[in-house]
């Protein structure tokens, strides 16, 4: 990565062993960034700042739970990896955008924001996506805010689409949703 950043280019920390700390991104509003990696030697970071437009995924590759606390507009599918090694993420901030969430990783991915408006698709691989709040078509919730005329009969194309993994409600009231739920042939969910 370029100090500073250039539009588009991949966030990495930890490239030197570095202690995590908190970090303040002071980006101009709506960059765009191609990804974000916390690799194998990657201290825990707490990221805050301003907004950005996430061109691509975010992996923890590290034994320690990082947090993001900055906005995030999805331009797309984007593949969020958790290890199994307990390289957990937060996603704190407000997710919006066109674009939707691919949980990768046996880690643990927690959505903490209830006012999330991305309207692509969360799909549900190995590991826990941890939500905040649950809702029905075109509100507001940790797990965005599709509208039921966005869903389609592709292999994916639901709102909430497990291709194994486990959907882990933390909320403080009962929740449910009127939205569909697709399961991967073989693949099961929780």
């Amino acid at each position: 990565v370029n100090n500073p950043p250039l539009q588009a280019d991949v966030l990495v920390f930890g490239l030197r062993g570095t202690s995590g700390s908190i970090l303040n991104n002071d980006l101009p509003a709506s960059f765009v960034i191609n990804g974000i990696a916390f690799n194998s030697l990657a201290g825990a970071f707490t990221f805050d700042g301003n907004a950005i437009t996430l061109a691509g995924g975010i992996s923890n590759n590290s034994t320690v739970l990082q947090t993001i606390n900055f906005d995030i507009d999805i331009t797309g599918q984007r593949t969020l990896t958790t290890t199994a090694a307990g390289g957990d993420l937060i996603l704190a901030g407000a997710l919006s955008g066109i674009g939707g969430i691919s949980k990768a990783g046996a880690g643990i991915l927690t959505l903490l924001n209830p006012a999330n408006t991305y309207t692509g698709e969360t799909i549900f691989g190995p590991g826990v996506i941890n939500v905040a709040s649950v809702s029905d078509y075109g509100v507001a919730s940790s797990l965005g805010a599709r509208t039921f005329e966005q869903e389609n009969g592709t292999v994916t194309g639901i709102s909430l689409h497990f291709r194994g993994g486990t959907l882990q409600y933390t909320g403080t009231t009962p929740q449910s949703t009127n939205r569909q739920i697709r399961m991967l042939n073989g693949e099961g969910g929780t």
